[in-house]
C-alpha cells in the first residue's frame, strides 16, 4: 500500500464529512459546537460554531441530550437514539449516534454526533401501515382493522357497563348491477354506498368493508333502540337511487344486528 500523507488524509476526510447526507457535529463537554458540516447547519437552524447543540432541539430532546445521551456516551463510549429538531418552522425526528472521546491532556470530554432526518421514512411507514388497515376501493377500515376496533370496544363496554352493537349489511341487487354494467360500475356503486353509510352513522361509529358487497357497522353507544334506529336509517339510505357514470341504479340491503 502507498502511504498517504497525513494532510492529504485529513483533507479527504474533511471533504467526505462536508459532502455527507448526515448531519455531523463535534461538541465539547458543555455542548458547545466546535465543528459541524453543511448538513448540520441546514438541519440545525443555522446554529454554527460557538452555538450550543441544544438550541435546535425540541422539548424533551434537550434533557434527553444532556441528561441521557452525553452521560451514556461517556460511560459506554457511544449512545444511539432519537432527537426532535426544530428548523425552518417545522419539527422533525432524527436518528442520532453520539460517540464520546475521552479527555486528552488539558482537553476535556468531546463528542461526535451523527444525525439523519428520518421524517420521510416515518411518513412512508405510517402510510404503509394505514394502507394495510384500509380497504383499497372505499378507504374504509378493512376486516382486520374492524375486528381490532371491535375488541377494544367490547373491552371498554365491559369496563363501563355499556352496550355495543354490530350491524352486518349485505347489499341486495349488487350482482345484477355488477353483471349488467361491469365491474367499474360495481366499484362505483360500492364507493357510493360506503359514503352513504358513513354519513348515516355518528362521528364515533365505525363503518368497515368486510369484502365484496358486505359492510359492517360498529356502534359503541349501542343500545337496542339506537341500533334499530340506525339499521332502519341505513336501509333507507341504501335504497335511494344511485347515479352512476353510465346509469342510475337501485339496490337494497339486508341488515342483521347483534
Amino acid at each position: 500500500m502507498t502511504d498517504i500523507p497525513a494532510e492529504v488524509r485529513e483533507r479527504r476526510l474533511s471533504e467526505l464529512a462536508e459532502s455527507s447526507p448526515d448531519a455531523l457535529w463535534c461538541v465539547g463537554d458543555d455542548g458547545v459546537i466546535t465543528w459541524l458540516n453543511h448538513t448540520a447547519i441546514r438541519l440545525g437552524a443555522d446554529i454554527g460554531d460557538g452555538g450550543r447543540l441544544v438550541e435546535p432541539l425540541d422539548g424533551l430532546s434537550v434533557s434527553r441530550f444532556t441528561d441521557e445521551a452525553l452521560p451514556a456516551a461517556r460511560h459506554n463510549g457511544s449512545w444511539s437514539g432519537e432527537f426532535v429538531l426544530r428548523s425552518a418552522g417545522r419539527t422533525f425526528p432524527v436518528a442520532a449516534r453520539v460517540v464520546a472521546h475521552a479527555p486528552q491532556g488539558a482537553v476535556g470530554w468531546e463528542f461526535s454526533i451523527v444525525a439523519r432526518d428520518v421524517s420521510s421514512e416515518r411518513q412512508a411507514s405510517a402510510l404503509l401501515r394505514d394502507q394495510a388497515r384500509r380497504d383499497a376501493l372505499t378507504g374504509l377500515p378493512n376486516r382486520p382493522e374492524f375486528l381490532e376496533r371491535l375488541a377494544h370496544a367490547l373491552h371498554a363496554s365491559r369496563t363501563r357497563g355499556t352496550q355495543v352493537a354490530v350491524l352486518f349489511c349485505d347489499l341486495d341487487g349488487f350482482k345484477a348491477v355488477n353483471d349488467g354494467f361491469g365491474h367499474d360500475a360495481g366499484d362505483e356503486l360500492l364507493v357510493a354506498v360506503a359514503l352513504r353509510l358513513v354519513a348515516a352513522v355518528g362521528v364515533g361509529d365505525v363503518v368497515a368493508r368486510f369484502g365484496g358487497d358486505e359492510f359492517v357497522v360498529l356502534l359503541e353507544d349501542g343500545s337496542p333502540e339506537r341500533a334499530m334506529a340506525v339499521a332502519h336509517r341505513l336501509v333507507e339510505e341504501i335504497a335511494a337511487p344511485v347515479r352512476l357514470s353510465m346509469a342510475t341504479v337501485t339496490v337494497g340491503a339486508s341488515i342483521g344486528l347483534a
